[in-house]
């Protein structure tokens, strides 16, 4: 893409003011390409994000504090542990994980204060998100698709892990997922792994 850019970039630099015709179409040209690369960067980093090359706790505090800069909610981090050795398919779910906790408090929470904590229990990793915001509506179990909460289920229970919303109308919403992180293969759920993960609303 970027060989193709520099071939359309000389094509225009050299009909300009001779071939006006060609370079507009040659301009318009480099315009598609950079769309087009902007679009190929997005999907690479849809797939998996590029931060989470500076490792997990590095990419929580960026992603932390994208969102207080864009919201203007106020963030806490908490995280005693520093930088932990994961396997690429774990952080890159813990961090869709905060991801996905951090639209939903945007979109439903009404929050002015959000608490991410990152702590690692031996090969256990749990991820924690606290809002201090109206809190889940009754009959939290049938209202959990409406907030995201059945994709952050399903990435945890991948990993064999578990996860637990706490919440209460208008005294916040807590989630938690918890998932072992260290010495293990690719997760491959078994029968058994199916019935010890799961979630639970409390």
């Amino acid at each position: 893409m970027l060989a193709l850019r520099i071939e359309a970039e000389l094509l225009a630099g050299r009909t300009q003011g001779t071939h006006n015709h060609l370079n507009t179409r040659a301009r318009y040209t480099l315009q598609q390409i950079d769309t087009t690369i902007r679009s190929v960067r997005q999907i690479i980093n849809d797939l998996r994000p590029t931060v989470l090359d500076l490792g997990l706790s590095a990419a929580v505090e960026w992603q932390v504090n994208q969102f207080q800069r864009r919201t203007g909610i106020q963030c806490d981090i908490q995280d005693d542990h520093g930088e932990i050795a994961l396997p690429d398919h774990c952080a890159t779910a813990f961090f869709r994980i905060l991801q996905e906790s951090l639209t939903n408090i945007v979109r439903h929470a009404n929050a002015t204060r959000v608490k991410v904590e990152l702590r690692l229990n031996g090969d256990w990793l749990s991820l924690t998100v606290t809002d201090n915001g109206c809190g889940l509506p009754p009959g939290g179990r049938s209202k959990y698709g409406s907030f995201g909460l059945v994709g952050i289920e399903e990435r945890i229970v991948i990993l064999g892990g578990t996860c637990t919303v706490f919440s209460e109308p208008g005294g916040g919403t807590t989630v938690t997922v918890s998932a072992p992180v260290i010495g293990g293969p690719e997760p491959v759920l078994s029968q058994e792994q199916e019935q010890g993960a799961g979630s639970a609303v409390i």
